[in-house]
């Protein structure tokens, strides 16, 4: 998962959103509509990733 999504490098555009509850709630709709796609996740700064160990066999 991208943590930025769309607007990795646009953080003055995004603040500015967050400011009105409108926009940021059709914001964070697209991000997390598009925060899995491979060329967002590449693009973004940072990443999320969740994994589960698995049993080690000895």
């Amino acid at each position: 998962m991208g943590l930025e999504g769309l607007s990795s490098r646009l953080n003055k555009a995004t603040n500015r959103t967050a400011r009105h509850p409108d926009r940021w709630q059709r914001w964070l709709a697209t991000h997390y509509a598009t925060c899995t796609h491979p060329a967002v996740v590449g693009m973004s700064e940072h990443m999320l990733i969740i994994v589960r160990k698995g049993k080690t066999h000895r």
